[in-house]
């Protein structure tokens, strides 16, 4: 093969991702949970924005990129600009990191056959006893399948917990365990590819 093939072939390719992902962003994503579209920043109410924006703000200090903000309405889940729907439209399964801004957050189950899980529980000591997860008897691997009442996900860059927890009205957000400052804005490294 030439290398204006290879080329060729590379540029049409990455065309053809490029459609596909602005095609998935207008059909919207599904939620990770129940699998129903998630519902854009633009397309809620206007009491719903400001429940939002005033959780954003008051909680985390700081304004999402609301282009980067999905709801799922049966979950009553906020997806923000963090948990990466926007970049990789798979929900919450490749969010980044509200501390380091690292794109390695993902459940730990998959951890418990490293060591890696001692690292999360020497860095969280005051969490282990309200969170299962770091103190898992069954270490599943697969964490959809946990009935834990509260079930985190973990950054693997800088072992911060985050889990989902109810704001001041009916939605529910990715909440980071931790006393740590949180990032302003996200800056995605990999493009959407974790």
């Amino acid at each position: 093969m030439s290398t204006q093939t290879l080329v060729t072939a590379f540029l049409v390719l990455l065309m053809v991702v490029l459609i596909v992902r602005q095609l998935v962003q207008l059909i919207g994503a599904p939620c990770d949970r129940c699998n129903v579209r998630l519902t854009r920043f633009d397309a809620l109410s206007a009491g719903e924005k400001v429940e939002i924006l005033s959780h954003f703000r008051l909680r985390e200090k700081r304004e999402p990129a609301t282009n980067a903000v999905f709801v799922c309405r049966p979950c009553n889940m906020v997806h923000d600009d963090f948990s990466g729907v926007q970049r990789s439209m798979t929900a919450d399964s490749g969010s980044i990191c509200k501390v380091c801004g690292q794109p390695y957050v993902r459940h730990l189950g998959a951890l418990w056959a490293t060591t890696e899980v001692q690292g999360f529980i020497a860095d969280n000591k005051d969490l282990v006893a309200d969170v299962e997860c770091l103190r898992c008897p069954r270490q599943i691997k697969d964490c959809a399948l946990c009935d834990a009442p509260t079930q985190v996900t973990g950054c693997r860059h800088c072992h911060t917990l985050l889990a989902w927890q109810p704001g001041e009205g009916r939605f529910r957000y990715l909440t980071a365990l931790t006393d740590r400052p949180l990032l302003a804005s996200v800056q995605d490294r990999t493009g959407g590819f974790t």
